[in-house]
């Protein structure tokens, strides 16, 4: 059946939307017959590489139309993409290429640019240069120009491995998820089912479609019912919200950081936009403020949505109902054909109420790790994804997104939840972003530290700040130390890199500077 793979998708939307827009880019729609033709020549340029079934394309390229048409010919010659962040430097994009064995790589100029220094003697891989030029590189454009469209192609497997989209690192080196045309297509049906998406839906791409949450949530569940997708080169909070009501958006979908930038521009400008055509608002990724929640539902004139999954189940576990008030970490029901369970540490299932991992099962968990067993052997377990999430279910059936498990902070024995800690953080108006992390203790293990970032040109009072907190949370848990800094690394999903965070030598240098030898801000 066409909606068994993603390939199978693709073609079907062909057919029956040949003539509606699909892409708009800079100014312009491509409509899904434009998107097909090009498609047929990135056959045809593939070919002309000896690209065969199996090999792997990696795609390092900012939001644009060029990237879901690379994509459609990737899949209908029978390859593998390897989408890849362009912002990642050289040494990091030529690990990307080495690891997956990629045959061909299509890259953005800067990140030409990077790899040619980073490899100065070249690569395995035939690499072009898209959207612009790099010395030294062949011009992808160009090439594609003057290649022949392909007229047929092999129909997908629902086995074969339709993407490898590299995780975000979070815990450690990164891994490249191998995800089948069954198991994208499957999560995109659950999206689908979820959004109540239809062929006059028109969403917008402001998450990074290199991304598992953009190639899957916005892109390819566009794609799948034939409805409109405007582009976002880069995000910029004002053009974006501009876009969104210009563009009639339906339903908008962004990260915690997104929506709190474009609300502090919404809310502040003169004369306001309107937004009468959006019906959802749907995020994910990390949980959602209830202060966000409530500013959204008024601003965008529409419920709200939270769900909860990772690359490795096609971003596909629990979404909410469309609601209006939404509480921390609420992250709904299972979507369609999607398992869900509590465990404790030795894998037994927990009672309603009590926190344990997450563990998922369904058609759109991964297949595995690529070359890496132990990960996958570790992951993958009696048919169920361990997610190394932490979170509980309620009497009537809710999910609560709690914590990642490795980051829990165990504190004189009490259990602190990080995530729990940076909802208060966020409900200070002078927070931007907030992290919260342990740091070695001698006489309670570890003691709790904030790191945030702040909203106005002012510095926080890092002291009433941590004031603020411990009067909303236990003892044990507030940070005893709350640290401004200028920025925090964060993922393309949005979530904080808090393993670039060197957490104690940061509160070292603090106190240093500071003067104090103790708990403090």
């Amino acid at each position: 059946m066409d909606e068994d793979t993603l390939l199978g998708m693709f073609d079907k939307a062909v057919r029956e939307h040949r003539g509606k827009k699909f892409l708009h880019d800079r100014g312009n729609w491509l409509s899904y017959g434009e998107v097909d033709d090009l498609a047929r020549k990135v056959v045809g340029f593939l070919r002309e590489q000896d690209v065969a079934a199996g090999d792997r394309i990696l795609v390092a390229l900012p939001n644009s139309a060029l990237f879901p048409i690379i994509l459609y010919g990737i899949l209908r010659i029978g390859a593998t993409i390897v989408p890849a962040n362009p912002l990642l430097k050289g040494r990091e994009l030529a690990m990307l290429v080495d690891h997956s064995q990629a045959k061909v790589a299509i890259l953005a100029p800067d990140s030409a640019r990077e790899l040619q220094q980073a490899r100065p003697d070249g690569l395995a891989a035939a690499a072009f240069v898209a959207g612009g030029v790099a010395e030294g590189f062949v011009e992808f454009e160009t090439a594609l120009e003057r290649s022949t469209p392909a007229n047929d192609w092999p129909q997908a497997r629902k086995d074969d491995i339709a993407a490898f989209l590299y995780t975000s690192g979070t815990t450690g080196d990164p891994k490249a998820t191998m995800l089948s045309h069954g198991a994208l297509a499957a999560a995109i049906r659950a999206w689908v089912e979820k959004f109540a998406l239809t062929s006059d839906d028109r969403q917008i791409a402001m998450l990074p479609m290199f991304h598992s949450f953009g190639f899957i949530v916005v892109l390819n569940t566009t794609m799948s019912v034939g409805g409109s997708l405007v582009i976002i080169p880069r995000f910029l909070p004002e053009p974006a919200l501009e876009a969104i009501s210009e563009h009639k958006i339906t339903v908008l979908t962004a990260v915690t950081t997104m929506f709190g930038a474009l609300l502090d521009v919404a809310e502040n400008r003169t004369p306001a936009l309107e937004f009468p055509a959006m019906r959802l608002a749907g995020g994910g990724a990390a949980s959602i403020p209830p202060d966000i929640v409530s500013r959204a539902v008024a601003t965008f004139g529409c419920p709200m949505g939270q769900g909860y999954g990772m690359t490795e189940c096609g971003t596909a576990a629990t979404f909410t109902a469309h609601k209006t008030e939404l509480a921390l970490g609420e992250v709904g029901t299972p979507m369609f054909n999607i398992e869900l369970g509590i465990v404790d540490d030795r894998g037994d299932p927990l009672p309603d109420g009590e926190v344990g991992e997450i563990v998922v099962r369904g058609p759109a968990v991964m297949t595995g790790y690529y070359q890496n067993p132990e990960a996958t052997a570790a992951a993958l377990k009696d048919g169920w994804l361990y997610t190394g999430d932490l979170g509980l279910r309620t009497p009537d059936g809710q999910y609560f997104f709690k914590d990642r498990k490795k980051e829990l902070i165990i504190r004189g024995g009490f259990n602190v939840s990080p995530g729990e800690v940076e909802a208060v953080l966020y409900e200070h108006p002078d927070v931007k972003t907030a992290a919260v992390m342990g740091i070695p203790d001698s006489r309670l293990g570890e003691e709790v530290v904030a790191f945030v970032v702040r909203k106005s040109k002012e510095p926080i009072d890092t002291l009433a700040l941590r004031e603020f907190v411990q009067g909303r949370v236990a003892p044990y848990k507030y940070p005893r130390h709350v640290v401004e800094l200028e920025a925090l690394p964060l993922a393309p999903n949005g979530k904080v890199l808090k393993k670039n965070i060197d957490a104690w030598g940061i509160v070292r240098e603090h106190l240093a500077s500071s003067g104090s030898g103790g708990a403090g801000t």
